[in-house]
């Protein structure tokens, strides 16, 4: 088959199918993985576990209350066989028995056991929440990372369509020349190898693209089952940031900072419950049992309470070697806290620098841009009136399309650090819902 004809079906075909492509927007892919991610709704489930378990039941702060019953009905026949050979029967005799009792247990002191237990569930709850907020924002940024990932390759595919178009139009004057002996052979075959070389390389950008497509498909998990879909070019600008503010709030509001800490608080609930272990426990047990038959006069009813106090008095030392491990571990996770912080305030400042560099980049190559289009247009006037060679040319048609490829690979850069730098400093969530 002639190459010709398969660049000319190729591009037929993918000229047909992007009529019918959607527009897929950054925000709606964050919105559609936010609610279809499988990670998130994990999240969602394990927080209301958590809800569920920051009872006041649950850390025994409530009494137990238990009932119990019997109800026995009991029919007994008796047959008297003498050796004779005399049958006496006897009447069946019928008995009834039946119970019932309700029982109340409470403890009225354990020296606070239950009041931190239940602080500590409800501080167990709070980090199940910055855990779904770490599913939210690590989701966000995986979209992000691939949206934008298939935006560079749409550019470079658009890109790769203008070169092809600028190898097109010169390969047909290249053969018109050709074929009135204005041009020598060469310039006909040299003209052709870029065009090919230009369609392979669309070619190729294209299934980059739409591979790329199919990974934030799986991402976002929505009904879109193909890549039937264009991304957005017109993503929302890049934010202006002050380091100190971004500092400032990373330390208040950074999901890993914030857990840390929460993981800080549930070490410190602990050392209270070990520390309340040493203390004397005091519990109530009351309660009230009735038993009956069929002689009301035999019918019973009692009522009971009784108070248990327990004391540990000596265990080895394992009481005290748990409250030395708890405080120790304690420390060790402050230092760890102090040392985030730092480690924090340095990746912003690094990032605020490498964000700084690639807007900066960003304006020197848009309007390296616009150089590289005068200069191609310069280029293809000097061509036709035979004053610069095809090879010259193609050098110029190839800067257009690495400027083109710079700028879009400056955008994806500058975008992922802008909203690593809101993540850090604890902004990313809201400014999506912005």
């Amino acid at each position: 088959m002639n190459i010709k004809y398969i660049y000319i079906v190729f591009f037929s075909f993918v000229a047909i199918a992007a009529k019918g492509q959607t527009l897929l927007t950054l925000d709606k892919a964050i919105d559609m993985a936010l609610e279809n991610n499988y990670g998130i709704k994990m999240a969602n489930n394990k927080t209301e576990i958590a809800k569920n378990n920051a009872k006041k039941g649950e850390a025994g702060l409530l009494p137990s209350i238990n009932f119990n019953g019997g109800y026995q009905y009991a029919i007994t026949n008796t047959n008297q066989l003498f050796f004779n050979g005399q049958n006496n029967p006897e009447n069946p005799t019928k008995a009834l028995t039946y119970n019932a009792g309700i029982e109340v247990n409470q403890t009225l002191y354990e020296g606070g056991n239950r009041k931190y237990r239940f602080q500590l569930l409800k501080t167990q709850l709070g980090q199940a929440q910055l855990q779904n907020r770490t599913a939210i924002e690590n989701t966000i940024l995986q979209v992000t990372n691939a949206y934008l990932l298939a935006l560079t390759e749409y550019e470079n595919k658009l890109a790769r369509e203008k070169s092809l178009e600028i190898s097109k139009d010169r390969l047909q004057r290249a053969a018109t020349e050709n074929e009135f002996g204005i041009n020598r052979r060469l310039d006909l075959l040299n003209a052709r190898v870029d065009f090919n070389n230009d369609s392979i390389a669309l070619m190729n950008v294209s299934n980059r693209y739409n591979k790329q497509k199919l990974q934030l498909v799986e991402l976002i998990n929505s009904e879109w089952t193909n890549s039937n879909f264009n991304v957005d070019k017109n993503i929302k600008t890049f934010a202006i940031f002050n380091i100190d503010d971004l500092i400032v709030e990373a330390k208040a509001n950074n999901v890993n900072l914030l857990s840390n800490k929460n993981l800080l608080l549930q070490s410190k609930q602990n050392l209270q419950i070990e520390k309340s272990n040493t203390l004397p426990k005091l519990s109530l047990r009351s309660g009230y049992s009735y038993n009956g038959q069929d002689d009301p006069s035999t019918n019973t009813g009692q009522f009971q309470t009784s108070l248990n106090l327990s004391f540990n008095i000596f265990n080895g030392g394992q009481q005290k070697r748990r409250i030395n491990n708890a405080k120790l571990n304690i420390e060790n996770q402050e230092f760890s806290l102090k040392q985030q912080e730092l480690q924090i305030e340095r990746t912003l400042r690094e990032l605020w620098l490498d964000y700084q560099n690639q807007l900066e980049n960003l304006k020197t190559e848009t309007a390296n841009l616009q150089a590289t289009e005068l200069n191609l247009n310069f280029s293809h006037e000097l061509l036709k009136n035979g004053q610069i060679t095809n090879i010259q040319f193609r050098e110029a048609q190839q800067n257009l399309i690495q400027s083109i490829t710079n700028i879009a690979t400056a955008k994806l850069n500058a975008k992922l650090i802008e909203y690593n730098l809101l993540r850090i400093s604890g902004r990313l969530v809201n400014f999506i819902e912005k």
